[in-house]
Protein backbone atom coordinates (compact mmCIF):
# COMPACT_ATOMS: atom_id res chain seq x y z
CA UNK A 1 0.00 0.00 0.00
CA UNK A 2 1.44 3.34 -1.05
CA UNK A 3 -1.34 5.79 -0.38
CA UNK A 4 -4.55 5.87 1.66
CA UNK A 5 -6.77 8.77 2.64
CA UNK A 6 -10.21 7.60 3.69
CA UNK A 7 -13.01 9.61 5.23
CA UNK A 8 -16.49 8.36 6.04
CA UNK A 9 -19.51 9.19 8.13
CA UNK A 10 -21.64 7.20 10.56
CA UNK A 11 -24.81 8.62 12.07
CA UNK A 12 -22.84 9.11 15.29
CA UNK A 13 -19.75 10.72 13.77
CA UNK A 14 -16.96 10.57 11.23
CA UNK A 15 -14.39 7.87 10.50
CA UNK A 16 -10.94 8.59 9.08
CA UNK A 17 -7.93 6.50 8.05
CA UNK A 18 -4.74 7.88 6.54
CA UNK A 19 -1.36 6.43 5.60
CA UNK A 20 1.44 8.56 7.05
CA UNK A 21 4.89 8.08 8.63
CA UNK A 22 5.10 7.49 12.39
CA UNK A 23 7.64 9.16 14.69
CA UNK A 24 10.31 6.75 13.41
CA UNK A 25 9.52 7.43 9.76
CA UNK A 26 7.85 4.04 9.14
CA UNK A 27 4.53 4.09 7.29
CA UNK A 28 1.43 3.38 9.39
CA UNK A 29 -2.30 3.76 8.91
CA UNK A 30 -3.66 6.16 11.53
CA UNK A 31 -7.37 5.65 12.22
CA UNK A 32 -9.87 7.61 14.30
CA UNK A 33 -13.59 7.73 15.02
CA UNK A 34 -15.79 9.11 17.82
CA UNK A 35 -17.88 5.89 17.77
CA UNK A 36 -15.82 2.71 18.06
CA UNK A 37 -18.99 0.63 18.37
CA UNK A 38 -20.23 1.78 14.97
CA UNK A 39 -16.86 0.88 13.41
CA UNK A 40 -16.88 -2.61 14.96
CA UNK A 41 -20.42 -3.27 13.77
CA UNK A 42 -19.62 -1.99 10.28
CA UNK A 43 -16.61 -4.35 10.09
CA UNK A 44 -18.74 -7.19 11.53
CA UNK A 45 -16.26 -7.75 14.38
CA UNK A 46 -18.40 -7.18 17.48
CA UNK A 47 -21.97 -5.96 17.84
CA UNK A 48 -22.24 -5.41 21.63
CA UNK A 49 -19.83 -2.46 21.82
CA UNK A 50 -21.48 0.97 22.08
CA UNK A 51 -19.85 4.39 21.81
CA UNK A 52 -16.17 4.96 22.45
CA UNK A 53 -13.59 7.34 21.04
CA UNK A 54 -11.29 5.25 18.82
CA UNK A 55 -7.69 5.96 17.79
CA UNK A 56 -5.09 3.57 16.46
CA UNK A 57 -2.15 2.84 14.22
CA UNK A 58 -1.82 -0.18 11.92
CA UNK A 59 0.93 -1.36 9.60
CA UNK A 60 -0.07 -1.08 5.91
CA UNK A 61 0.76 -4.68 4.89
CA UNK A 62 -2.70 -6.06 4.20
CA UNK A 63 -1.93 -9.79 4.58
CA UNK A 64 0.19 -9.35 7.71
CA UNK A 65 -1.04 -6.38 9.71
CA UNK A 66 -0.07 -5.37 13.23
CA UNK A 67 -0.89 -2.42 15.38
CA UNK A 68 -2.44 -0.93 18.45
CA UNK A 69 -5.94 0.40 19.12
CA UNK A 70 -7.06 2.63 21.99
CA UNK A 71 -10.70 3.21 22.92
CA UNK A 72 -12.05 5.53 25.61
CA UNK A 73 -15.44 5.84 27.31
CA UNK A 74 -17.43 2.97 25.84
CA UNK A 75 -19.84 0.31 27.08
CA UNK A 76 -20.49 -3.37 26.43
CA UNK A 77 -24.21 -4.21 26.43
CA UNK A 78 -25.96 -7.58 26.85
CA UNK A 79 -22.74 -9.63 26.85
CA UNK A 80 -23.44 -13.02 28.56
CA UNK A 81 -19.75 -13.43 29.45
CA UNK A 82 -19.97 -10.47 31.82
CA UNK A 83 -22.89 -12.03 33.63
CA UNK A 84 -21.06 -15.36 33.89
CA UNK A 85 -17.97 -13.89 35.49
CA UNK A 86 -20.07 -11.87 37.93
CA UNK A 87 -22.05 -14.96 38.93
CA UNK A 88 -18.79 -16.82 39.54
CA UNK A 89 -17.50 -14.02 41.74
CA UNK A 90 -20.68 -13.73 43.76
CA UNK A 91 -20.56 -17.48 44.45
CA UNK A 92 -16.89 -17.46 45.45
CA UNK A 93 -15.69 -17.61 49.09
CA UNK A 94 -14.62 -13.96 48.83
CA UNK A 95 -18.08 -12.77 47.74
CA UNK A 96 -18.86 -11.28 51.16
CA UNK A 97 -16.09 -8.74 50.49
CA UNK A 98 -17.44 -7.73 47.10
CA UNK A 99 -19.91 -4.94 46.40
CA UNK A 100 -23.31 -5.91 45.07
CA UNK A 101 -23.29 -6.56 41.34
CA UNK A 102 -25.18 -4.05 39.15
CA UNK A 103 -28.74 -4.92 38.19
CA UNK A 104 -27.83 -5.50 34.56
CA UNK A 105 -25.03 -7.98 35.11
CA UNK A 106 -24.51 -8.52 31.37
CA UNK A 107 -23.48 -4.91 30.72
CA UNK A 108 -20.63 -2.68 31.88
CA UNK A 109 -19.09 0.72 31.19
CA UNK A 110 -15.37 1.11 30.53
CA UNK A 111 -13.03 4.08 30.62
CA UNK A 112 -10.20 2.84 28.44
CA UNK A 113 -8.98 -0.07 26.33
CA UNK A 114 -5.58 -0.68 24.77
CA UNK A 115 -5.24 -3.57 22.30
CA UNK A 116 -1.98 -4.71 20.70
CA UNK A 117 -2.62 -7.17 17.89
CA UNK A 118 -1.46 -8.85 14.68
CA UNK A 119 -3.66 -9.99 11.80
CA UNK A 120 -2.86 -12.39 8.96
CA UNK A 121 -5.22 -13.77 6.33
CA UNK A 122 -6.58 -16.46 8.67
CA UNK A 123 -5.48 -15.52 12.18
CA UNK A 124 -5.94 -12.74 14.70
CA UNK A 125 -3.35 -12.59 17.48
CA UNK A 126 -3.78 -10.51 20.63
CA UNK A 127 -0.43 -10.04 22.32
CA UNK A 128 -1.99 -7.88 25.03
CA UNK A 129 -5.32 -6.26 25.75
CA UNK A 130 -5.92 -4.21 28.89
CA UNK A 131 -9.35 -2.79 29.74
CA UNK A 132 -10.19 -0.52 32.65
CA UNK A 133 -13.50 0.74 33.98
CA UNK A 134 -15.30 1.70 37.19
CA UNK A 135 -16.76 -1.79 37.56
CA UNK A 136 -14.06 -4.12 36.26
CA UNK A 137 -10.51 -4.38 34.93
CA UNK A 138 -9.56 -7.02 32.35
CA UNK A 139 -6.35 -8.37 30.84
CA UNK A 140 -6.48 -10.65 27.77
CA UNK A 141 -4.12 -12.44 25.37
CA UNK A 142 -4.29 -15.25 22.83
CA UNK A 143 -5.35 -15.86 19.24
CA UNK A 144 -8.30 -16.68 16.99
CA UNK A 145 -7.50 -18.98 14.06
CA UNK A 146 -10.30 -18.49 11.55
CA UNK A 147 -8.74 -20.91 9.03
CA UNK A 148 -8.75 -23.77 11.53
CA UNK A 149 -11.94 -22.51 13.27
CA UNK A 150 -10.19 -22.43 16.65
CA UNK A 151 -9.97 -19.86 19.44
CA UNK A 152 -7.58 -19.78 22.36
CA UNK A 153 -7.85 -16.72 24.62
CA UNK A 154 -6.94 -16.43 28.30
CA UNK A 155 -7.32 -13.52 30.66
CA UNK A 156 -8.21 -12.16 34.06
CA UNK A 157 -11.14 -10.15 35.43
CA UNK A 158 -10.52 -7.88 38.41
CA UNK A 159 -13.86 -6.72 39.84
CA UNK A 160 -14.39 -3.46 41.68
CA UNK A 161 -10.73 -2.50 41.22
CA UNK A 162 -11.22 0.68 43.22
CA UNK A 163 -12.04 -1.43 46.28
CA UNK A 164 -9.12 -3.75 45.59
CA UNK A 165 -6.69 -0.89 45.24
CA UNK A 166 -7.87 0.63 48.52
CA UNK A 167 -6.43 -2.31 50.46
CA UNK A 168 -3.08 -2.12 48.66
CA UNK A 169 -2.57 1.50 49.78
CA UNK A 170 -2.11 0.35 53.40
CA UNK A 171 1.59 0.49 54.37
CA UNK A 172 3.29 -2.93 54.63
CA UNK A 173 0.08 -4.80 53.71
CA UNK A 174 0.11 -3.23 50.27
CA UNK A 175 3.57 -4.64 49.55
CA UNK A 176 2.55 -8.07 50.78
CA UNK A 177 -0.47 -8.04 48.46
CA UNK A 178 1.58 -7.48 45.33
CA UNK A 179 2.51 -3.79 45.42
CA UNK A 180 0.56 -0.59 45.18
CA UNK A 181 -1.36 -1.66 42.10
CA UNK A 182 -2.11 -5.25 43.05
CA UNK A 183 -5.60 -6.68 43.38
CA UNK A 184 -7.30 -8.69 46.08
CA UNK A 185 -10.07 -10.46 44.16
CA UNK A 186 -9.98 -11.79 40.63
CA UNK A 187 -10.97 -14.66 38.37
CA UNK A 188 -9.22 -16.15 35.37
CA UNK A 189 -11.11 -17.07 32.24
CA UNK A 190 -10.51 -19.02 29.06
CA UNK A 191 -12.24 -18.86 25.69
CA UNK A 192 -11.58 -22.03 23.71
CA UNK A 193 -13.02 -24.38 21.10
CA UNK A 194 -14.37 -23.43 17.70
CA UNK A 195 -14.16 -19.79 16.66
CA UNK A 196 -17.69 -20.09 15.29
CA UNK A 197 -18.96 -21.42 18.65
CA UNK A 198 -16.48 -20.60 21.45
CA UNK A 199 -16.79 -21.87 25.02
CA UNK A 200 -16.16 -19.56 27.98
CA UNK A 201 -14.74 -21.07 31.18
CA UNK A 202 -14.21 -19.01 34.35
CA UNK A 203 -12.34 -19.97 37.53
CA UNK A 204 -12.00 -17.99 40.77
CA UNK A 205 -8.49 -17.16 41.92
CA UNK A 206 -7.38 -17.16 45.53
CA UNK A 207 -8.19 -14.09 47.60
CA UNK A 208 -4.81 -12.52 46.76
CA UNK A 209 -4.39 -11.91 43.06
CA UNK A 210 -1.00 -12.47 41.35
CA UNK A 211 1.38 -9.59 40.89
CA UNK A 212 0.95 -9.48 37.11
CA UNK A 213 -2.43 -7.83 37.66
CA UNK A 214 -0.68 -4.60 38.55
CA UNK A 215 -0.48 -3.78 34.84
CA UNK A 216 -4.23 -3.13 34.88
CA UNK A 217 -3.81 -0.51 37.57
CA UNK A 218 -0.70 0.99 36.00
CA UNK A 219 -2.77 1.32 32.83
CA UNK A 220 -5.37 3.20 34.87
CA UNK A 221 -2.75 5.82 35.79
CA UNK A 222 -1.58 6.45 32.21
Amino acid sequence: MRRLDLQGQFDSGAFAAKLAPDINGSPVIAISSPDAGAVMRFLNYYSRLHGGDLTGSITPTLDNMAGQLVMRNFSVVDEPALGQYRTTLQNSPSSKNLPEAPQNGNSASFTKLRLTFSRSADKLGISEAVIWGPDVGVSLAGDIDYGADKVNLVGTFVPAYALNNLFTQIPLFGDLLGGRYGGLFAITFKVSGRASGPILTVNPLSAIAPGFLRKIFEFQKE
